[in-house]
């Protein structure tokens, strides 16, 4: 090689080992190698991680931990997180069997969750509602079953039948649904609820509710007329009611009807209510309103039915508007009088119309005459600072029955003027209660409980009939917890119970079936009982004593709350 040769080898020597060092031609070095037991460990851990999170969230839909924490105690009770979501649960779904039909003005929304719902007390959410109710009950429940473990107070073998009746009926009614029984429980109450759950429950919450008659009848029984007399002085206008009966007229500002003139509708809300006015008898003042309502109603109802058939069958407009003021006027009538309507069905297309307008008529102004009486409306402070009108109104004491008055509001929505007539002004309850007694059989726990009901009411009336072989019956066949009711006054219980209950020729000792929304009821009737005031007097003071008593007693029996732990059930 010729020196030209070896001095340009040379160079190209010194541009790789450069090119070298910048690691432009470098060859990589090779990397040392994890071990193979390594990534195994690693894909190991990430499998016991995701099983870890997946069996946890599984025991926790399960109930597992609720199960195994304790929310509440006493002394010698306790209860977890699965009885508490039953007592929870059980609070949340008789509300909705109660307020079912009005949620939408509740603002309760059953498919979200209600840890998330405000609730219509302030600042709390529709859980803190039912919990708050739910865990004041349990409170109350340890202090009454420790007082029957201090008594030696226990159930017997009614109260095991009636528990037993009850997780029958659950079975049934799982059934019924197409479910295992465990799952049918853990839907209504909450994941992780069992049978065994419910059945702790019910022990304790039968317990308690035996211990507590006994000492509410001593407590109860403790109230002088003295007491209610020195009470009912410290505290007359928390027992005054007015009753009057009101109808608001009124004109809205926004509307889709392009000829609606706003000040016209409020002149004529002026002038109707003006013309109220001038009833100036409670007959009058009722026949006015529903003969206002029954005007509209009545062509909306006929325009209705009517279209279904040609104007050859129909009548000119002289002969409808004659027949529509007399079959107005037959329906006021027979509102008024608490009548019904006779199905008449003939051949004549105009008067089958007009029959079934007039059942329709006298239902609707019925439940109109409802909602215009204002019972039992309770005293409030006129002279308040924050006093409405009708408070200033309904609540002053030179008030008087006959009295009638207009008050008008208006605001961004528009403008409404309400009459109001005077039926009863403020003072203490003076009407006469009444006292039953009843044996109810349930229609989710009968096949047929109709038939059961006339079954023991001939067992009744084949015996000494007395109040008490009554007593006897019921404390056998009653699905109520009560098989009396003492004090009760008039529109306290359900329709059909009120009406045969405050029937004038009702006598002591009569007997009868009823049907309400519960089941059939055997009535017994048991007499009168004291004015309503006195009973409210001696009820208020009865529960604040009682009150009291139970707070002493949380003290004195260890009852304790976690509430942390309560805020797991889920809902």
């Amino acid at each position: 090689m010729g020196k030209g040769s070896r001095e340009k080898l040379r160079k190209t020597q010194e541009l790789a080992e450069h090119s070298a060092g910048m690691g432009v031609y470098a060859k990589k070095k090779r990397k040392k190698q994890t071990p193979t037991w390594v990534w195994t460990l690693i894909v190991i851990l990430i499998i016991t991680l995701l099983v870890a999170v997946v069996v946890l969230s599984v025991l926790s839909d399960g109930g597992y931990f609720l199960r195994w924490s304790t929310v509440a105690r006493s002394d010698n009770y306790s209860i977890n997180g699965t009885m508490l979501s039953y007592y929870f649960y059980g609070n949340y779904n008789n509300f909705l069997s109660i307020y079912g039909n009005y949620l939408q003005y509740t603002g309760l929304d059953t498919k979200k969750s209600l840890k998330v719902q405000e609730s219509f007390e302030e600042g709390t959410t529709w859980y803190d509602y039912f919990m708050d109710m739910t865990l004041m009950q349990i409170e109350g429940m340890f202090v009454y079953c420790e007082e029957a473990r201090a008594r030696g107070i226990e159930l017997g073998d009614e109260d095991y039948r009636l528990i037993d009746e009850n997780i029958d009926a659950l079975r049934t009614r799982a059934a019924d649904e197409g479910y295992p029984v465990q799952t049918y429980a853990a839907l209504l109450y909450g994941p992780g609820v069992r049978l065994k759950d419910i059945r702790r429950a019910l022990e304790m919450s039968q317990l308690a509710a035996k211990c507590a008659e006994i000492i509410e009848q001593e407590i109860s029984g403790g109230v002088t007329a003295e007491n209610i007399d020195a009470y009912y002085e410290e505290n007359k206008t928390r027992f005054w009611t007015a009753d009057f009966l009101s109808y608001t007229f009124s004109a809205t500002k926004a509307s889709d009807d392009p000829e609606y003139d706003y000040d016209a509708e409020m002149a004529k809300a002026d002038e109707n209510a003006d013309a109220l006015l001038a009833c100036t008898t409670e007959e009058a003042f009722k026949r006015y309103i529903l003969l206002h309502e029954a005007d509209s109603y009545f062509d909306t109802l006929y325009d209705m039915k009517a279209e279904e058939y040609s104007d050859e069958l129909l009548p000119d407009e002289a002969t409808l508007a004659t027949r529509k003021a007399e079959v107005i006027d037959d329906a006021v009538e027979k509102a008024l009088a608490g009548e019904t309507v006779e199905s008449q069905e003939g051949t004549d297309v105009f008067e089958n119309i007009l029959n079934s307008i007039e059942d329709e008529l006298v239902g609707y102004l019925s439940g109109k005459l409802k909602n215009i009486e204002y019972n039992d409306y309770a005293y409030s402070d006129p002279a308040a600072e924050d006093a409405s009108d009708e408070v200033k109104w309904v609540c002053d004491s030179a008030r008087a029955a006959g009295d009638m008055t207009k008050i008008t509001k208006s605001d961004d929505n528009g403008y409404s003027v309400t009459v109001y007539y005077m039926t009863s002004p403020m003072s203490r309850d003076e009407q006469l209660t009444r006292n039953v007694g009843h044996i109810l059989f349930k229609h989710d726990t009968h096949e047929d409980a109709k038939t059961e009901a006339e079954r023991v009411l001939d067992l009744y009336q084949s015996g000494e009939m007395t109040k008490e072989a009554f007593e006897e019956l019921a404390d056998e066949y009653n699905e109520d917890s009560s098989n009396f009711y003492t004090g009760v006054v008039r529109g306290q219980m359900v329709e059909e119970f009120n009406d045969w209950l405050f029937d004038e020729s009702r006598v002591v000792g009569d007997v009868g079936i009823v049907e309400t929304t519960y089941g059939y009821h055997i009535m017994y009737y048991d007499g009168e009982g004291g004015p309503a005031w006195y009973i409210d007097v001696k009820d208020a003071i009865a529960a604040e004593r009682t009150e009291s008593w139970v707070a002493e007693k949380q003290d004195q029996y260890g009852v304790t709350i976690n509430r942390s732990a309560a805020n797991k059930v889920k809902a």
